[in-house]
C-alpha cells in the first residue's frame, strides 16, 4: 500500500515540476528575449504596467443630485479610476461621495479636490472654483455644449446620463379602460381616479413623480405636449407631493397611490426586479427623450502642477472614452458619446434608444438656481 502512495506522489510531483517549466518557459522566455535586446522598460511594462510620471494621488469629490442607475455613480467613478491607474502604476484615487453642503462648507475652509463630479444646481457653486477643458469630440454635441460657460469655454464635461420614463403596469391601465399600446406619453395625464373606502374618499392620482432639488421631471413629461391645449384633471398628480424624493414617488406607486410613475432608470431597474421576483408582472416602461437634467459633469481645479494635471486630464479623457463609457453602461447609465456602436449594451438598456440622445434638450449645466427654480413651477 505505501509502496503504491509513494509512486502517485511521484507521478504527481514530476508532473508538477513539467506544469513548472512550462510555465517559466512562457512567461520568463519572452522576458529574457526582451533583456537580450536591452528593452528593461518593455519587460516593466509586459509585467507590471505603464510607470505614471506623475507619482501620487488624484482626488475627486462626487456630488450627488439624483440617482444612478444599477450601481451610485462614485461606485462607477471608482471602477474607472482602477482600470485607469492599472495602466498608470504609480498613480492614485481618493473618491469622497459628499452632500452639496458638505462642497460649500469644504470650499469655504480653502480644500480643494482635483476634480468635482456633480450637475445642476451644484455648478453654480464651482463656476468660478474650476479651470476649463479642451473640447472633447468624443462626446455628443448636446451634452458637449451643456459644458459651456457664457463665455464657450469648456468648463465641464458630461461624463453620464440618466433619462425619465412612464412606468406602469398592464394591470393599472386596465383598472382605468386604458391600453398601453396607445402610448403612456399620450394616456398618462387621464388615469387618476377617485374611490371610495370607508374612510371616506381616497384619489388614485395619474402621476407619481419626486422633483428633488434641482430636478425637472414634470418638464421632461410636458414637452411632448403643446403648452396650452392640455387640460389638467385635479387628479393629475398630488400638487403637494411634488417636493417628495424620487425614492418616496417610487414608494408611493408601488403601494398603489397612482396609476403611472414618472421616475428614472433607478426606477426601472426597481420595477424590473420586483416583475422578476413575481412581485407585480406586465410592466410596461416608455422613455421620456426629449429633454433631461439628469446629467452628471466633471470639472477641474488646476493647481498649477502641470504633470498632475497631465493625467487629471487623462483620466476625464478615460472616463469619456469607450473604456470608461462601457463600465457606465454597465452601471446602469447612459453613455454620453456621439457614437456608441463600440458598447456593449445589456439588459434594460436594450429598450433606451440611445440614437435619441443626440436630439435630447440639455440646459446648460450653470443654468443659475434661481432660474432652475422657475423652470420647476411652469407646470405645477
Amino acid at each position: 500500500m505505501k509502496k503504491i502512495v509513494k509512486r502517485k506522489l511521484k507521478m504527481i510531483a514530476k508532473r508538477v515540476s513539467v506544469l513548472v517549466c512550462v510555465i517559466i518557459m512562457l512567461v520568463c522566455l519572452p522576458a529574457v528575449g526582451f533583456a537580450k535586446n536591452n528593452n528593461l522598460e518593455l519587460i516593466y511594462e509586459k509585467f507590471v504596467g505603464v510607470k505614471s510620471e506623475y507619482q501620487g494621488m488624484i482626488e475627486i469629490w462626487n456630488v450627488d443630485t439624483f440617482e444612478g442607475g444599477l450601481i451610485s455613480k462614485t461606485k462607477i467613478l471608482q471602477q474607472v479610476a482602477n482600470k485607469f491607474k492599472t495602466e498608470n502604476k504609480g498613480l492614485y484615487f481618493m473618491i469622497r461621495n459628499i452632500s452639496e453642503s458638505e462642497c460649500k462648507n469644504l470650499l469655504d475652509s480653502g480644500q480643494r479636490p482635483d476634480l468635482f463630479s456633480a450637475s445642476y444646481g451644484v455648478a453654480e457653486m464651482l463656476k468660478n472654483e474650476v479651470s476649463a477643458f479642451e473640447k472633447n469630440d468624443n462626446i455628443c454635441d448636446v451634452f458637449l455644449s451643456a459644458g459651456e460657460d457664457e463665455s464657450g469655454e469648456q468648463k465641464a464635461i458630461a461624463w453620464c446620463a440618466n433619462t425619465y420614463c412612464l412606468m406602469t403596469t398592464h394591470s393599472l391601465l386596465e383598472k382605468v379602460g386604458k391600453d398601453a399600446k396607445n402610448g403612456l406619453v399620450d394616456i398618462a395625464l387621464d388615469c387618476g381616479y377617485r374611490v371610495n373606502t370607508k374612510k371616506g374618499e381616497k384619489v388614485v392620482w395619474s402621476l407619481e413623480f419626486g422633483s428633488g432639488k434641482y430636478l425637472m421631471p414634470q418638464n421632461a413629461l410636458f414637452e411632448y405636449y403643446k403648452q396650452g391645449e392640455v387640460v389638467l384633471s385635479d387628479t393629475v398628480f398630488n400638487k403637494l407631493g411634488v417636493a417628495q424624493s424620487s425614492y418616496s414617488a417610487y414608494c408611493n406607486f408601488v403601494a398603489g397611490k397612482s396609476s403611472v410613475l414618472l421616475g428614472t432608470l433607478r426606477d426601472v431597474y426597481r420595477l424590473k426586479n420586483r416583475e422578476a421576483q413575481s412581485k407585480i408582472d406586465g410592466v410596461v416602461i416608455e422613455p421620456l427623450t426629449k429633454m433631461t437634467d439628469l446629467v452628471q459633469f466633471m470639472f477641474k481645479v488646476d493647481d498649477g502642477n502641470k504633470l498632475k494635471q497631465k493625467y487629471v486630464d487623462g483620466f476625464v479623457e478615460y472616463l469619456t472614452g469607450v473604456a470608461g463609457q462601457q463600465v457606465v453602461c454597465d452601471g446602469g447609465l447612459l453613455p454620453v458619446l456621439k457614437h456608441t456602436q463600440s458598447l456593449k449594451i445589456d439588459g434594460v438598456m436594450k429598450d433606451i434608444p440611445l440614437e435619441n440622445i443626440r436630439s435630447y434638450e440639455v440646459l446648460s449645466v450653470f443654468l443659475p438656481k434661481t432660474e432652475i427654480e422657475k423652470l420647476q413651477q411652469k407646470y405645477l
